[in-house]
Parts: structure tokens; sequence; C-alpha cells
């Protein structure tokens, strides 16, 4: 992995405003780092969430193939399926009618 991580990071898994805070935060203290550094923090970050959450192999295992399935998806929804390039966000924009307009 090569590259720096910017300042625009998503998360497409967070869906309270706590965790979405805490993510920001993340991301301000990983803004600048390469994206080897972030992968090796996230990587740790997983496998002691799973040390500490898991009281056998067995539970380990199902938790991590679940965490990286969760993220494998995530990920490549990113892309399109037909073409393996990043999707085009469309947005829409509200409507404008210039009233003042002449002519």
């Amino acid at each position: 992995m090569q590259g720096r991580m910017q300042d625009r990071m998503q998360d497409p898994l967070l869906t309270g405003p706590a965790d979405q805070e805490f993510f920001r935060r993340v991301c301000r203290e990983m803004n600048g780092a390469s994206t080897q550094t972030v992968g090796n923090v996230a990587v740790n970050l997983l496998v002691n969430a799973v040390r500490q959450a898991a009281t056998s192999r067995k539970t380990a295992e199902s938790l991590i193939d679940f965490l990286f399935a969760r993220a494998k998806s995530a990920a490549l929804d990113q892309y399109d399926a037909v073409t393996g390039k990043p999707r085009v966000i469309m947005v829409d924009m509200p409507f404008h009618v210039e009233k003042n307009r002449v002519g």
C-alpha cells in the first residue's frame, strides 16, 4: 500500500453520531499518515478488539470473518461491478428558478 491518507475519509460502516464523531477524531489524527501506517493501525485495532471480545478461537475466527466481510462489502460497493472503476457519485442539485432573469 502506498499513498497518504486524505482528510476526507468516509465512514460507510458507522451510523450513530457518537461513532461518527469518534471516526472524525481518528481521521484527524491519521491525516497525512501513509496508507500502510493507517492499515497497520486499523488491523492492530481489530486484532485487539477481537482478542478482548472473543473467549475462544472459534468465536475470534467468526468475529474476524464477520468484520472483514463487512469491510470488504463496504469497500467494494465503491466500485462498479462491471468496469471495476470507482463509481461516479451523482448528487441531485436543488432546482433553482432565477426570478430576475432578463429576456
